[in-house]
């Protein structure tokens, strides 16, 4: 399988069923190197970048945390892009076709959240033991 555009590291170590589609974050990689939330089928079909993350005032960067699912409607952050660069909420709609991307509102004091869980992950990964077993606080 071939990804149509290069996806990186992962925003969290969960994927998202929605029916028999899964759904994931990255932290960077895609068009803009900023992230991008993507989809596969559970039997590992029709991989899909259903966003790639432009930055800038209208669209986050570099995602991070979990997306949550509420009524067939996906939820995220990222902690950066938005009109302060301070990350955004973001809704994803992936039926019915085509999908939809929304940005909800510059996240300000929730980016902030997602900003110190995300430094807090970054240096408890960077603290390894001799086998390369993260090592969790």
């Amino acid at each position: 399988m071939t990804p149509p555009a290069p996806a990186a590291t992962p925003a969290s170590n969960d994927l998202l069923a929605v029916g028999s589609t899964l759904f994931a974050m990255t932290h960077d990689g895609g068009a803009n190197g900023l992230g991008v939330l993507l989809s596969v089928n559970s039997d590992g079909s029709a991989y899909t970048v259903d966003h790639s993350f432009a930055g800038g005032p209208l669209d986050g960067a570099t995602p991070f945390g979990s997306l949550t699912e509420l009524n067939g409607v996906l939820y995220g952050t990222t902690v950066q892009g938005g009109s302060a660069n301070d990350g955004v909420i973001f809704s994803f709609t992936p039926i019915p076709e085509p999908s939809s991307f929304v940005l909800l509102a510059a996240a300000g004091a929730a980016a902030a959240i997602v900003r110190r869980r995300f430094k807090r992950a970054a240096r408890t990964e960077s603290r390894r033991d001799n086998n390369e077993k993260i090592i969790v606080d």
